[in-house]
């Protein structure tokens, strides 16, 4: 009897001992899964929270491609001065007589696709609680004959916005080619010579006024559009002259109308050394130009107009530019023309223009451009060339080719577009006519057998005769 009570008082010690060490595994097996619980429930947060931080930290922008596929098909009746292939066209050329007749009176015709484009639309974060916004823009027009149906940078900037001013970087049209206020040609010209046209480097400062928006830019020059030279076409002449090409404008919208101008500063640094290269020589030129421009938006048309006053904008493809006008001593010491130091004149042209564009449909556009530039010459009498005892000529004016020979130039181009969603067909008949003429001029030697021709009117022209060219333009594109 008293072997089973113990027998018993063991079992139920045992059996305690087991239910206590049970209850004592589950007790941590519970807490291991709660801590597993907690960790994973903590990794969560964790995962969550980098999630969060990663996502208000991620820029958010828009990014929109636009741009079209543009085939061109033009007729001259005349051979002309233009870029990429006559595409570009400035004026018809002047004439050259073989044999009595004139090699330049001779058609030409061409299809092109150079004019296809592409651009990118970036809206940016806001930095600073002020808008950002980028464009790139590109064609396939080159750089120059050699790299036509290369791609090229047309525009390449941002903007900073804030309510009361903004700051654009980049490559952007030059304050005398505002873009609302372009013509709207077919014809990839828009105008020149009529119109200055550039898009340049800069650095634009804007007040953003109730009424009116004023600017400062800063600009430099794209291999594209330079000032011609002694070294040939070149943005050197600029870039020597250290400080940048200085535009001053301000524009203003009354109802449906806008109306604008823009003072343009710019100066040069011709070269750097004397004509035969035995010193360096230290001359500047600086020149001052003027645009006043509007665009009336009304119900059924759009009316455009503007006034250039140009001094030394060849690289804006104007009529003008730069001559010199004094060789220091030239005429009272031997052998000094080609190692004397010059100073310099600029070669002037005023530019009016009128495009307007019908709304009289939803889908025909019809529009009419005319526009006149008139050489104004220069200031003073100047120096056109230096021949030197053995024969060597030297260019001392510096213009478009022909622009000195050149009176005025007329446009008259009746155009229409038709607009069928995305595809827009377009078709003008451009007439451009050119009065040229000989500079009244003199020419002068010393004893040393040096020659130099010198203007006696300040440029103006006689033995005048007119050239005229028609283009037939017809194009199509595919708008995206």
């Amino acid at each position: 009897m008293k072997n089973k009570l113990i027998t018993i008082f063991f079992l139920l010690l045992f059996t305690k001992t087991i239910e206590g060490t049970l209850a004592e595994e589950q007790k941590k097996t519970l807490e291991t899964t709660l801590k597993k619980i907690k960790k994973n429930k903590d990794e969560k947060l964790q995962i969550e929270a980098k999630q969060k931080i990663e996502s208000e930290n991620t820029i958010k922008q828009n990014i929109k491609f636009s741009g079209f596929i543009k085939l061109a098909a033009y007729d001259d009746t005349r051979q002309v001065y233009g870029a990429r292939d006559d595409y570009f066209l400035l004026y018809p050329e002047k004439k050259e007589l073989l044999c009595g007749l004139d090699k330049n009176a001779k058609a030409q015709g061409y299809i092109t696709p150079i004019e296809s484009r592409l651009r990118v639309d970036i809206d940016g974060p806001k930095i600073w609680e002020l808008g950002l916004n980028g464009v790139i823009e590109g064609d396939f027009f080159g750089t120059n004959e050699e790299n036509i149906y290369t791609p090229r940078m047309r525009l390449a900037y941002l903007n900073i916005r804030g309510k009361q001013f903004s700051i654009l970087a980049g490559q952007e049209y030059h304050p005398l080619t505002p873009l609302k206020i372009i013509p709207e040609t077919v014809s990839f010209n828009s105008g020149c010579p009529m119109e200055p046209f550039a898009r340049s480097p800069q650095l634009r400062f804007t007040l953003h006024f109730p009424k009116i928006n004023a600017f400062l830019c800063l600009l430099s020059q794209s291999p594209g559009e330079v000032t011609p030279g002694f070294e040939g076409c070149d943005c050197k002449y600029l870039r020597d002259a250290v400080v940048p090409n200085i535009s001053l404008g301000a524009d203003t919208k009354i109802k449906d109308s806008t109306l604008g101008c823009c003072l343009d500063w710019k100066q040069i640094r011709p070269r750097l050394k004397s004509i035969d290269e035995t010193k360096t020589v230290s001359e500047m030129f600086a020149s001052t130009s003027f645009c006043a421009y509007t665009s009336i938006d009304i119900p059924k048309a759009i009316i455009k107009g503007k006034f250039t006053y140009g001094n030394n904008l060849p690289e804006l493809s104007m009529l003008g530019g730069y001559a010199v006008q004094k060789i220091s001593g030239c005429c009272s010491e031997e052998n000094t023309i080609a190692n004397r130091s010059f100073s310099y004149t600029g070669l002037r042209a005023i530019a009016i223009w009128n495009d307007n564009t019908l709304k009289i449909h939803k889908r025909i556009e019809p529009g009419l451009f005319w526009g006149y530039t008139k050489n104004i010459g220069a200031n003073d009498d100047f120096i056109i060339s230096y021949k030197d005892s053995n024969g060597v000529t030297t260019p001392l004016t510096f213009t478009l080719t022909n622009a000195t020979q050149i009176d005025y130039v007329f446009r008259l181009s009746p155009r229409i577009k038709i607009k069928e969603k995305p595809v827009v067909f377009g078709g003008e008949i451009e007439w451009t006519r050119a009065r040229y003429g000989t500079i009244k001029s003199i020419t002068t030697s010393n004893s040393n057998n040096q020659t130099v021709v010198a203007t006696t009117d300040k440029g103006s022209l006689e033995n005048l005769y007119s050239v005229n060219n028609i283009r037939f333009i017809a194009t199509v594109s595919y708008n995206f």
